[in-house]
């Protein structure tokens, strides 16, 4: 392989620049196979009926070979220095240093062990204080309660007195109101007096100057306060 890419070399090295340009040669890569991992066969604890045989049929239907073509004039370095990864993140470390625990209550009877590491004098005395804390409450509220009941029944009793003032009220205005169109009926009928008796002054007159003069009367003065 080495000796035909030397001749091939050569041959390209003394041909002209027009037969480089319109027939560039292709450098032989190396290939190398690389095969993919097995898949994974899952087992049961007690290996049912069939397994072996489903095993074999994954096994067989492997996926044919990868070919990946590396060039020759590539240079691949790897990079060994993994002292950023190897550094252990100070969180993850301290998650490491916390202890195992389980839930206070897990509603199950199977384990009774946490029942025992539960303090239930502590549990007693919250129960005991919320307890406390919701009847003194209760009272506050019944104490609450009673007083705004007294002070509607209060307001219902004033209410209804204002209630009953405000009818006697209005009969009296009703009243009055009669009295007023009484007013006005008389207001109207002195009106009609005034001018029937400004008329009967002007015909006196009349009548006082159509006299002799030794006979005529004194005029007639009418005056209303």
């Amino acid at each position: 392989m080495g000796s035909e890419q030397s001749q091939l070399r050569s041959k390209s090295k003394d041909g002209d620049g027009s037969n480089r340009a319109s027939s560039p040669l292709r450098q032989e890569s190396v290939s190398s196979e690389v095969e993919a991992p097995p898949p994974y066969v899952p087992y049961t604890v007690g290996r049912p009926i069939g397994s072996e045989c489903i095993a074999q049929n994954i096994c067989s239907k492997k996926s044919p070979p990868k070919r990946t073509w590396i060039d020759s004039d590539t240079m691949i370095t790897l990079n060994n220095s993994r002292d950023e990864y190897d550094q252990e993140d100070e969180e993850i470390r301290r998650l490491e240093n916390v202890s195992s625990f389980l839930p206070i209550m897990r509603g199950s009877s199977r384990d009774p062990d946490i029942l025992e590491r539960l303090d239930v004098r502590g549990f007693n005395a919250l129960v005991q204080r919320y307890s406390n804390h919701l009847r003194y409450t209760s009272k506050i509220i019944k104490d609450t309660q009673s007083e705004i009941n007294k002070s509607i029944k209060e307001t219902e009793a004033l209410s209804a007195s204002v209630l009953d003032q405000m009818n006697k009220n209005s009969s009296s205005y009703s009243k009055y109101a009669e009295k007023l169109a009484k007013a006005s009926v008389m207001s109207r009928a002195l009106n009609k007096c005034h001018s029937s008796l400004n008329e009967n002054i002007e015909r006196m007159e009349v009548l006082n100057n159509m006299l002799p003069m030794e006979e005529r009367l004194e005029p007639f003065v009418w005056t209303t306060g």
